[in-house]
């Protein structure tokens, strides 16, 4: 990655730290990779620097651009709920979340520093992918677990508002884990600073804009849905924004669902989670990630497609076990033994049929895929 215009010097010393490059930076921060000279490890630094209101002085020192309005004001209601946001990740150690290793406060600004991991975002991985999509297994692997760490943070009191493949790390051993919480706030946020929480259109609900509702856990599953959506499309989900003004209107949704985008490449339920969690309104949507993570594994909401069925991986060859006829011959005997017995003795095949008219007619199209064999028991059957 190029150096960043505005980030420290190489060799530069903070405490322990001695800066080596850059990882990356965006509108709130830059992070560093860094030596601990004392443990002789490597570890990921992020410094506090946003850059709409403030600046580097010099070779090192941070200040609030005194052009803007409110910058100074701006600038330390920031710094404060960084500082906050790093405390409150220092106290837990999730698999899924990046790690926190201690924060301190130099050149005017503060820094979080992280455990370094080996790997690379989930957006580098969709870009190396021809067709920018993961497969069903993939999809799966990346986001049960991260709702497993969404769900911790959430427990303490805070959210991320910001999840993004960006945002999404997936470590050398395969391991995803939530990073860059430098827009991550508490659960009530003053209104005040509202305006000044940084949004991604496209993964960013109603409530993260301005009197738009509530924030809470669905605020991060949408970005979720919208993550996964990406990841099954190759594209960003509208605004959301553009979508709730449609949506007031009575106009057609801007979105095309992903039933429909993923349609005869994924599951039918799979797609409904999504679609599920990228609701409009908050309340329509899974309330916390555990209701999520069940529906993405097939438990829970009652969806409209049909329910997933249990794989068997044999080989790879053949990954789902064929079913044996024994399940054919079991049918059909006790579908005689229904009719012979019960209804069928008494009231014949076509009174069944009119009385028990969807049952009969789902069983009656399963018989017909049957062997020859089967067919002509099934007409013996109708006969008696």
């Amino acid at each position: 990655m190029a150096y960043h215009k505005d980030a420290l010097p190489r060799g530069e010393e903070l405490g322990d730290y001695v800066i080596e490059s850059v990882l990356g930076h965006g509108g709130f921060g830059i992070t560093y990779l860094a030596r601990d000279t004392n443990l002789g490890s490597d570890i990921a630094l992020k410094e506090y620097l946003p850059q709409t209101i403030a600046g580097r002085n010099g070779a090192t020192a941070i200040i609030p651009n005194k052009g803007v309005a409110n910058a100074i004001k701006d600038y330390h209601w920031g710094l404060t709920e960084f500082l906050k946001e790093a405390q409150a990740l220092a106290r837990f150690k999730h698999t899924n979340i990046v790690r926190v290793l201690r924060f301190m406060e130099a050149n005017g600004t503060a820094y979080m520093a992280m455990e370094y991991e080996k790997g690379q975002s989930l957006a580098a991985i969709l870009k190396q992918k021809n067709n920018r999509r993961l497969s069903e297994k993939e999809l799966l692997s990346v986001f049960i677990p991260v709702l497993n760490g969404l769900a911790a943070v959430h427990e303490i009191g805070m959210l991320h508002l910001d999840i993004k493949p960006d945002n999404i790390y997936i470590k050398e051993d395969r391991t995803p884990m939530l990073i860059d919480f430098g827009s991550a706030r508490q659960a009530i946020i003053d209104a005040d600073h509202a305006q000044k929480i940084t949004l991604t259109h496209g993964f960013a609900p109603i409530e993260q804009y301005p009197d738009k509702g509530q924030q809470g856990p669905w605020t991060d599953l949408y970005a979720l849905g919208a993550s996964m959506y990406f990841c099954i499309s190759g594209k960003r989900p509208p605004v959301s924004i553009d979508r709730y003004k449609m949506k007031l209107k009575h106009q057609t949704d801007t979105m095309l669902p992903a039933v429909k985008v993923g349609e005869h490449r994924y599951p039918r339920y799979l797609l409904e989670c999504i679609d599920w969690a990228l609701e409009i309104y908050a309340k329509d949507r899974p309330q916390n990630a555990k209701e999520l993570q069940e529906g993405l594994l097939g438990r829970g909401r009652p969806f409209k497609g049909p329910k997933p069925q249990i794989r068997i991986p044999v080989n790879d060859r053949n990954p789902i076990k064929e079913s044996r006829p024994w399940g054919k011959i079991l049918t059909v005997t006790l579908l005689s033994l229904l009719l012979l017995s019960g209804g069928g003795a008494y009231l014949g095949w076509s009174e069944v049929k009119q009385r028990f008219p969807r049952p009969a007619a789902e069983v009656e199209q399963q018989l017909k895929k049957l062997d020859p064999y089967y067919r002509q028991l099934l007409e013996w059957v109708r006969s008696r």
